[in-house]
């Protein structure tokens, strides 16, 4: 069995994305933006779908921005179990932007998963009251 996010569940294009800056509550932690739209749950969808956005300008290598990608990937994939379940349950559907928006100061080759993963954690709770 994969341990990465389905497809299904990834946010894609520059519509969906505008739309979510639009329309989305911003939620905010010391490394990140989080976006997050909620609506009525649309059959065969999964039930929260993901994007993951890293300026260019504070990262201009490619590189550095993927490795920031893949952490926030792998944070939201390893503590979103309690999101999925209750919008499951509510009958709802979320697409939530995570930006990374850390300093100049962010010394990267010392970013870490755990720090990455406390962050997302403590805004869970934040979108989870959020949800009508």
């Amino acid at each position: 069995m994969r341990k990465t996010l389905p497809k299904s569940s990834i946010l894609r294009g520059y519509n969906a994305f505008h739309s979510v800056f639009e329309n989305g509550v911003r939620f905010t932690g010391k490394l990140v933006y989080c976006y997050v739209v909620v609506e009525e749950q649309i059959k065969f969808q999964s039930p929260v779908q993901w994007g993951f956005s890293v300026s260019k300008k504070r990262f201009p290598r490619a590189v550095d921005r993927n490795r920031v990608r893949r952490l926030l990937r792998e944070s939201v994939r390893m503590n979103s179990e309690e999101l999925v379940k209750i919008l499951t349950e509510k009958n709802k559907q979320a697409k939530i932007v995570l930006s990374f928006i850390a300093g100049d100061d962010l010394n990267l080759k010392a970013l870490k998963m755990q720090t990455v993963a406390e962050e997302w954690k403590l805004i869970l709770p934040q979108i989870i009251q959020s949800i009508p």
